[in-house]
């Protein structure tokens, strides 16, 4: 039987009262003895002791006997406590290492009978992905990534996901641990990670599902989509830029995105920007820290570059730089002495924006694709310029 932390602080009350009672009882039988011995002197003495003498002798044989007992409390008390305490403190850890095992115990049976894994992410069958993507029809394609392409799905309960089916390339299993892990970071700004299916071929993630697509869709002139005004450009960027600051300072483990670009920016019904593929995490250790900071600086860099395409409306290629260097140029040369910079803004904004606000979000830009990564600013000095910048 485990004997409990009350159980014992108990066994220390009661014996803490039985040494104070033994004190006490010593205190008592020391002070009769004291008295009957004096007494006895007393009476062969009466006719040669003065009671002013009596008095004095019967005092200092009282102050002997206080004096032992106290010096014997002082010293056995310390003694017990430290004894007690030792006791209590080795119960208390077997204690709670039985307590662990036990639930360390329960959750392994728990976690084997549900369909979530350890990071509480659904399980998915093949037969449940194939019936939600219609055995992934290339009509439901609504984006398309470096891990593969994404799929809109419909769950039998009619929830809309978005299903990312793995290119075969890529070894599941080497990046189902970081998938564990990211499933754990939630923010506002980041898609969240519903489930995965890794059952024989059939290799996806299941995230959930925003219904006005991808940021790019809204910035290539589609006439069926309303143009983005200046405001909700603004906030955009303002949104991006959140979530990637909490990607770099989350609790539960420092990551970056390391592929930001428009088509991993998804609007969801109130046009809220959420950031898909992010990940790369990494521990503390110096070396890889260092390379953390330096991956953080690269996502300011595509960050800078993605202000350029949100103000401008002109979307770059990243398998073509040219493109991307020419958005770059031009804007230097806006920000240089008599350039034009309203030639940068997206014309189907029609003049519908702030003036003075543009200069210093076009300046951030670019100071956010400076060469050297030292001289960038970090992403909370870029969240915080934009906030102010009307």
């Amino acid at each position: 039987m485990v004997v409990t932390e009350a159980m014992m602080k108990g066994s220390v009350v009661k014996l803490f009262l039985l040494v104070l009672l033994a004190l006490m009882l010593s205190l008592w039988i020391g002070f009769k003895a004291s008295f009957h011995a004096c007494g006895m002197r007393l009476n062969s003495h009466c006719l040669h002791t003065s009671p002013k003498k009596e008095s004095s002798f019967f005092k200092s044989k009282k102050v002997i006997i206080l004096s032992v007992l106290v010096l014997l409390t002082v010293i056995l008390v310390p003694i017990l406590y430290k004894f007690t305490r030792k006791r209590l403190g080795d119960a208390s850890r077997k204690e709670m290492e039985d307590l662990s095992v036990r639930v360390l115990k329960s959750t392994i049976e728990e976690d084997s009978k549900n369909p979530f894994g350890d990071s509480g992410l659904y399980i998915f069958s093949n037969d449940e992905i194939a019936k939600a993507t219609n055995s992934f029809n290339d009509s439901l394609v609504i984006g398309e990534g470096h891990m593969g392409k994404l799929y809109l799905g419909v769950l039998p309960s009619g929830m809309r996901v978005a299903v990312r089916g793995v290119n075969k390339g890529i070894k599941f299993n080497t990046i189902l641990a970081e998938v564990n892990k990211i499933a754990k970071v939630r923010h506002p700004n980041l898609i969240s990670i519903l489930g995965y299916s890794d059952e024989g071929d059939t290799m996806c993630l299941v995230y959930e599902y925003c219904s006005n697509g991808s940021l790019d869709n809204w910035l290539t002139g589609d006439k069926r989509l309303p143009s983005l005004t200046w405001e909700c450009r603004l906030q955009l960027a303002i949104g991006v830029a959140q979530g990637l600051w909490f990607l770099q300072n989350n609790p539960v483990q420092k990551m970056v995105h390391g592929d930001l670009k428009l088509t991993n920016i998804l609007l969801n019904e109130r046009l809220e920007p959420k950031l898909l593929d992010f990940g790369l995490p990494l521990n503390s250790k110096s070396k890889e820290l260092h390379s953390l900071n330096n991956l953080a600086s690269d996502d300011v860099f595509h960050f800078g570059l993605l202000l350029l395409q949100l103000f401008s409306g002109r979307i770059t290629v990243n398998s073509n730089p040219s493109t991307s260097r020419s958005l770059i140029n031009e804007a230097k040369k806006a920000m240089t002495f008599g350039g034009n910079m309203s030639s940068l803004i997206d014309p189907r904004l029609n003049g519908a924006y702030d003036a003075n606000a543009f200069p210093r979000i076009l300046a951030l830009a670019l100071q956010c694709m400076v060469p050297s990564e030292h001289d960038r600013p970090s992403i909370e000095e870029v969240h915080n310029k934009l906030r102010h910048a009307t």
